[in-house]
């Protein structure tokens, strides 16, 4: 649309305007229907990736794509924009960890058959594979893959070993003398949970930091700003200041804790086995509110605004909370007789779900772009074209 005449400047600045004041109006009300509008949660299945092959590792992403495993060791990348493939490689061995983006590279554990683990290295633009180094001494066994700080990777194998990754070359730093029950990271201090009750904490580099023994053992870990949150599997809530290993304060919920989840405010939120979501205030332990759902939750997530995903045991969809109420705002429902294979990852504007018929992204409100900010700036240029 072209402008001729005296005020053509001034018309086309007034539509220039108008097209801002649009996209403004249209991003503000998208941040405030996320808190508010129970009909733009998740409300639309924007795309869906077919395959009942996805392995229950856990997938990882980066702000383009969200990188998945499939059965017969094949690593596949899928666009967020528009869930089709970008590029897949198949692995020679069994994928036997999750899934860990670093820098500009995906990192994965295989097992090869008759040969030991072996991390593997791949580009996150074209999937080739940049870079291998064998686990010493390791015959078999899962492995859990956690960033720490500089670039480098912890690796925690199945049987207590842990690993720095530095520049893809694997160095053993410590072991326990039980099996891993959780783990976490800040970057740059790692914590580590074992069976025989035991926390350590160890630098981004390796040296162990400090380390001691809880009343049961740990289900779920997380680091609050300088502290340890850690839920354990009677449903006790500790945050612990690592330093010292000593408790600032402690909480008791009906069931296992399930997930601990910081949030971009000063709390968490908490799942239990006793089918409570709990938003806790990490400075005093109090509860800020909680609310049951349908059975035990499995899988939370956090996604844009602090909205909450909780899936439980059982149910066939995704329920998203109101991070300030707590109440239900919406709700992501799985086709067919589809099953919950792994966590869902918040992604922007978003959740991909991975189920067992495939991978899918919900988005608030729409897909690919902001519709009423288009028609609001489509009626002002109307109104301005009419007018002169």
């Amino acid at each position: 649309m072209q402008f001729t005449g005296p005020n053509s400047t001034c018309i086309s600045i007034l539509i220039l305007a108008a097209w801002v004041f649009a996209c403004s109006y249209g991003l503000s009300f998208q941040a405030n229907a996320q808190s508010t509008d129970s009909s733009t949660a998740l409300s639309r299945e924007c795309w869906r990736y077919e395959s009942r092959d996805i392995e229950s590792w856990g997938a990882a992403s980066d702000s383009t794509n969200v990188y998945i495993a499939e059965r017969g060791g094949r690593i596949a990348a899928l666009s967020i924009e528009d869930g089709k493939r970008i590029w897949s490689t198949e692995l020679d061995g069994e994928v036997v960890s999750n899934l860990l983006v670093s820098g500009q590279s995906v990192n994965v554990v295989v097992a090869s058959r008759g040969s030991g683990p072996e991390l593997r290295t791949l580009s996150v633009v074209s999937g080739l594979i940049t870079g291998a180094a064998r686990f010493d001494g390791i015959r078999h066994g899962i492995v859990r893959l956690i960033n720490s700080g500089d670039g480098s990777v912890f690796a925690i194998a199945e049987d207590g070993r842990l690993f720095a990754v530095v520049r893809g070359v694997l160095t053993s730093v410590g072991s326990f003398a039980t099996k891993l029950s959780a783990a976490t990271s800040t970057g740059t201090v790692l914590a580590i949970a074992s069976e025989d009750k035991l926390i350590k904490l160890f630098s981004g580099t390796g040296p162990k930091i400090n380390s001691w023994n809880l009343s049961h053992n740990a289900a779920a870990l997380a680091f609050v700003e300088d502290n340890l949150l850690v839920g354990d599997v009677r449903g006790n809530l500790y945050l612990f200041d690592p330093h010292k290993g000593r408790p600032l304060w402690r909480l008791k919920t009906g069931g296992r804790v399930s997930a601990i989840i910081p949030t971009s405010r000063s709390d968490v939120i908490v799942s239990s086995y006793d089918n409570f979501v709990y938003r806790i205030d990490v400075s005093t332990g109090h509860v800020i509110w909680r609310r049951r759902q349908a059975g035990r939750v499995s899988h939370i997530a956090i996604l844009e605004g602090d909205v909450i995903a909780a899936a439980t045991f059982g149910e066939r969809g995704v329920v998203l909370l109101d991070p300030v109420s707590g109440k239900e705002i919406g709700h992501a429902p799985f086709t067919d007789e589809a099953e919950l294979l792994q966590a869902p990852i918040s992604v922007e504007g978003g959740l991909v779900i991975f189920t067992t018929s495939g991978a899918s992204l919900n988005r608030f409100g729409g897909c690919g772009g902001n519709e009423k900010a288009k028609t609001f700036a489509f009626a002002i240029s109307t109104i301005l074209f009419n007018g002169h």
